[in-house]
């Protein structure tokens, strides 16, 4: 980072290995006390992994691994237990869930009666927010849905939320990680013709102009980073030194980075340090011809790693996401006797990998249809992505169209009816506009989006107004809103009641002195 004189850092660790630095922790505490805040600002991603149409390819190939269990013997009446790490806000889960159980409607199964989903994320935080939503309260009185505390670097230990120690993680079906494994301890080798060298950093923080105590600046932020996002504001200088004697967890994994760098004279490599121990420590709790599914921003190709690469993160909030080494990763699977299958088309926005618990594979022709040949999940992010192109350029005819191909993929996503009622909306299709805001409010599990707003402006355009004023006062219990106030009084003045749509007005003007339309609403009822 270039600085300039008149710039002032505070120095917050002296020269440290890069996957112990204090970088890690702030990245952690963010984490911890975000809560799902964290996601529900848009300040880290999860659309993408967390979908309908990426929920049903995961959903597709567990329901075809627990077809392949009972087939090979595993007993009807034991639970099958699927277990998701680092679920983040969950929005996965519900989906995941929802979508496994058509597959049983469509397949005449029942394995959704013996389905055991563990929620689970290191901070606590995330899973108590996750365990108040009263949608994940249903699927938990159902038995279906559990939620716990668990460290992905250490997997085979989960606290239930509703006890205070420590308990084994069952045996499991399949482990779902999403997002997770790029967020993970990972540090930084440099391979040249002289030996392999370790990146160490040393770490200060840019201080604001006229900071009176920089010191406490520093550790406040440090020791809370959940405010602004200063995360850019971390300089780091770089230093490479000689690896030491005991620096790899495993010799095995001194062997997949060498494997895998064979072709390079120079290399720099993102060891994924803490997605080795996740799965390793993983496989033991995996039952015979139970998968794991990685889906994460990474690496498509040992490509990546020739160079003298920076290996830069993306900024999310003030916690930070490397690219995970899929590459590496299947070889270190490979070698521990599992077989994988993974994309590698470096034009993906994420990358998937799946890895069975037996030495030859049976689902890399499924996995190969659902990730390489039809995968759902980046066409309809085709289809969303071109409505709204479409949508911001005014050309909403288009935009419905779009919309409504990425909804036969993405059945239970709110996003999707959202952008989709604005625009049947703007196109004046206000009846069909009210349907599908209805039916996606089912979906808006965590409030995202003001559909009662929305089916309230449909309703009103459509001369509906009883039902338009019902669904707009429901948007007020959510936020007060000077254009919810307005066109109520619209509405009542347009049913030809005066006294309420002069109060509303009245309303409106008291949250907003200069909402010139109330005004002038006020004077024009004056006068009749």
């Amino acid at each position: 980072m270039n600085t300039s004189p008149a710039e002032t850092y505070s120095l917050l660790e002296e020269k440290t290995p890069y996957d112990r630095s204090l970088k890690w922790a702030i990245h952690r505490r963010y984490f911890e006390q975000r809560g799902n805040q964290a996601w529900l600002r848009g300040e880290v991603p999860y659309y993408v992994t967390s979908n309908t149409a990426a929920a049903r390819q995961n959903a597709l190939l567990v329901h075809a691994a627990m077809k392949a269990m009972a087939a090979e013997g595993y007993p009807a009446e034991k639970p099958l237990a699927v277990l998701e790490i680092a679920s983040g806000l969950g929005l996965f889960a519900l989906n995941f869930i929802q979508t496994f159980t058509d597959l049983d409607a469509s397949e005449g199964t029942d394995f959704t009666s013996r389905l055991k989903y563990y929620l689970t994320d290191f901070s606590e935080e995330n899973v108590r927010n996750a365990a108040a939503n009263p949608y994940f309260q249903e699927q938990a009185v159902r038995g279906t849905l559990c939620f716990c505390v668990l460290d992905a670097l250490n997997p085979q230990t989960m606290t239930p939320i509703e006890e205070k120690k420590p308990v084994p993680v069952p045996e499991l079906a399949a482990i779902i990680g999403n997002y997770v494994h790029c967020c993970l301890p990972t540090a930084v080798v440099r391979k040249t013709d002289d030996g392999m060298y370790e990146k160490h950093i040393r770490l200060s923080l840019k201080i604001p102009e006229g900071t009176k105590d920089p010191d406490s600046y520093a550790k406040k932020f440090v020791e809370h980073p959940v405010g602004e996002r200063i995360t850019e504001n971390l300089k780091e200088e770089t230093f490479w030194e000689k690896l030491p004697a005991e620096f790899f967890d495993d010799p095995l994994h001194e062997e997949v980075i060498r494997d895998g760098t064979a072709d390079f004279p120079v290399a720099t490599v993102l060891y994924p340090r803490g997605s080795f121990r996740n799965l390793q420590g993983s496989l033991p709790g995996l039952l015979p011809g139970g998968i794991i599914l990685i889906s994460d921003k990474g690496y498509a190709d040992t490509g990546y790693m020739e160079g003298e690469r920076a290996c830069e993160p993306s900024i999310h909030g003030n916690s930070f996401a490397h690219s995970f080494n899929f590459p590496l990763a299947e070889i270190l699977m490979t070698k521990l006797g599992q077989a994988v299958a993974r994309t590698t088309d470096q034009n993906y926005s994420i990358q998937t990998m799946l890895i069975e618990k037996r030495k030859e594979g049976r689902f890399k022709d499924l996995f190969d249809r659902l990730f390489v040949r039809e995968n759902e999940n980046i066409i309809s992010s085709d289809f969303f992505a071109a409505g709204q192109k479409f949508e911001e350029s005014g050309d909403f005819a288009k935009a419905i169209r779009f919309y409504d191909r990425t909804l036969e993929l993405r059945k239970y996503d709110a996003h999707v009816y959202y952008r989709f009622g604005i625009c049947l909306t703007e196109a004046q299709e206000f009846a069909r506009a009210a349907e599908i805001l209805a039916e996606g409010l089912k979906f808006d599990f965590f409030g995202e989006n003001d559909f009662e707003f929305r089916i309230g402006f449909a309703r009103h355009k459509q001369g509906r107004y009883e039902e338009a004023i019902a669904h707009y006062e429901r948007s007020l219990v959510r936020e007060t809103s000077e254009i919810a106030l307005y066109n109520i009084g619209l509405c009542y003045e347009n049913s030809g009641d005066r006294t309420q749509a002069t109060d509303f007005f009245m309303k409106t003007l008291a949250v907003d002195p200069n909402y010139k339309s109330a005004r002038e609403a006020l004077e024009r009822i004056c006068k009749k």
